[in-house]
């Protein structure tokens, strides 16, 4: 039940109990009303009964006096009869207003009055008659015939009348306290209904204020509890719903505002989370960025100091070598021909650092040209072989080729691969020791073909590993470098294979071995 229905209910209620109460007031008033009037009828007729004996008593006067002064005062019984015959029309009057006034259940009685006054006017009219008779006899001498005649209109006075107004006033007496007895009763009761009503009204109006109170206040708290709730922080909070009035609906509502709180918090919150784990990272990010531009700067500086040192050890070799020609006037030929080699070398070494600085330069802008063809690896790699060999002469170190019997077909520019190639066997070249193999294979499986470089040398620690393929860096041991060379060839390594499609990485174990390992993609055989 809603609470617009509980209302109706509790008003129509109210209303009933009032219309209620007022058509027995109504009722009551009615009654009491009633038997105001038949009391104030009562009371007239009781008075006007009393004087009717009155006036009755003095018509027997007037007849005794006229008796006894001979046949005088004939004037007083007229003057009394008159007062009597008046008194009893009013009695008359009176008994008839009653009569048409009370209900049907009290008509009754009232007819027994109505027949009594009849028997008073008859005995009275026998009185008139008797009295005419005594004036007759008395003027006819008849005396005796008078009294006697008299003496029957005293029997009536004194026995006929008396009674039938004794009678007449116990009737008018009975009915003035029966009228009261009911007016009292009517009095009482409406007291008692007043009372009655009173306290059922109450009773009612505190029954239902109470439920419809409770039917109100209960889920008004909850509602209450619910945004305090909310306010606090609480989105889980759930307001109960009852049956389906307007606080149900209210509830529901409620929890579905509720439920899209919580809803829109807990996305607020998965997007804070996630921003929160964006700045983390974009912070680890540019952390991460300003360590490498840092790490990259240092190695920036000390790849300039290291090229600075490079470019001024064969420089002033060059000058030094020159200049002692100049100042000692060799005695032979070959003699300027050994100073003339030693300048020559120191010029190649010049020449080689600076074309690694020119293709890094041309490597940033995009600039490098790429002839790209299909080639078999195995020429490629045999051509580094045999010019690595060159290079590794000079420290009695062999070059051992492990090559296929089967074409490794490429689409690549071969000298771009045979610099990336030689880089790697240079590499190993300067980090083996005198008298030691350095191993070069060529494989091809999966789709990949695979060119390995394995040396025995010094190795690569596994914090250094990591910055091999950074341009500027250089292995080294403790604070004194190794090996001599810019730093340049492993990076510039990568680039090539990188732009050919592949990768490059490393492998080593510090004091035993060091493997470069480059892939490329095969060429399929619908390609060529």
């Amino acid at each position: 039940m809603n609470v617009r229905t509980k209302l109706l209910v509790s008003q129509t209620l109210n209303a009933i109990l009032v219309i209620g109460v007022a058509a027995i007031a109504v009722v009551v008033a009615q009654r009491f009303n009633y038997q105001l009037g038949r009391a104030e009828l009562a009371y007239d007729q009781r008075q006007t009964m009393t004087m009717l004996a009155v006036q009755t008593f003095r018509y027997k006067t007037t007849i005794d006096k006229f008796m006894a002064a001979d046949g005088r005062n004939m004037r007083e019984i007229e003057q009394s009869r008159s007062d009597v015959e008046a008194t009893l029309a009013q009695l008359h009057r009176q008994t008839e207003q009653e009569l048409s006034f009370v209900s049907l259940g009290d008509r009754a009685e009232e007819a027994d009055e109505i027949e009594r006054v009849g028997e008073l006017r008859a005995g009275l009219a026998e009185i008139d008659h008797m009295i005419q008779r005594i004036v007759q006899l008395r003027a006819d001498g008849r005396l005796q015939d008078a009294q006697q005649l008299h003496e029957q209109v005293e029997h009536w006075f004194v026995d006929e009348l008396s009674e039938i107004l004794a009678k007449a006033m116990a009737d008018e007496d009975s009915e003035v306290q029966a009228v009261d007895s009911e007016i009292a009763d009517i009095a009482a009761g409406r007291v008692a209904f007043l009372y009655g009503t009173g306290a059922c009204a109450l009773a009612l109006s505190l029954v239902t204020g109470f439920a419809l109170y409770r039917s109100i206040s209960r889920p008004m708290k909850q509602l209450l509890f619910g945004v305090s709730a909310l306010r606090g922080g609480d989105l889980k909070y759930r307001v109960p719903s009852g049956d389906g009035d307007e606080f149900a609906q209210l509830a529901r509502q409620f929890n579905e505002m509720a439920e899209a709180l919580e809803d829109r918090e807990r996305r607020l919150l998965g997007i804070h989370s996630q921003l929160e784990q964006q700045v983390r990272e974009r912070t680890l990010a540019l952390e991460t960025a300003n360590r490498r531009l840092n790490y990259l700067d240092r190695q920036r500086l000390q790849f300039l100091a290291d090229v600075s040192h490079e470019l001024r050890t064969p420089v002033t070799i060059l000058r030094g070598e020159a200049e002692v020609t100049l100042r000692t006037q060799p005695d032979s030929p070959q003699a300027y021909r050994e100073t003339l080699t030693r300048i020559a070398e120191q010029a190649r070494q010049m020449g080689r650092l600076i074309d690694d600085l020119l293709f890094l330069v041309r490597s940033e802008s995009d600039t490098v040209a790429f002839d790209r063809q299909r080639v078999d690896l195995r020429g490629i790699v045999a051509d580094a072989v045999r010019d690595g060999s060159a290079l590794a002469r000079g420290k009695r170190i062999s070059i051992i080729e492990k090559l296929p019997d089967d074409p490794v077909w490429v689409e690549a520019d071969a000298q771009r691969l045979r610099q990336a190639a030689l880089i790697g066997i240079d590499n190993a070249i300067n980090y083996s020791p005198a008298s030691l193999a350095v191993e070069v294979s060529l494989d091809a499986a999966n789709g990949r073909a695979v060119i390995g470089v394995l040396d025995h040398g010094i190795g690569v620690s596994a914090d250094e590993l990591p910055y091999v393929f950074e341009r500027f860096y250089r292995v080294r041991s403790g604070q004194n470098r190794q090996t001599a060379g810019s730093g340049l060839g492993l990076s510039i390594a990568k680039w090539i294979a990188e732009k050919h499609g592949g990768s490059i990485t490393m492998s080593s174990i510090p004091g035993e071995r060091t493997e470069l390992t480059i892939e490329l993609p095969l060429l399929h055989r619908s390609d060529s």
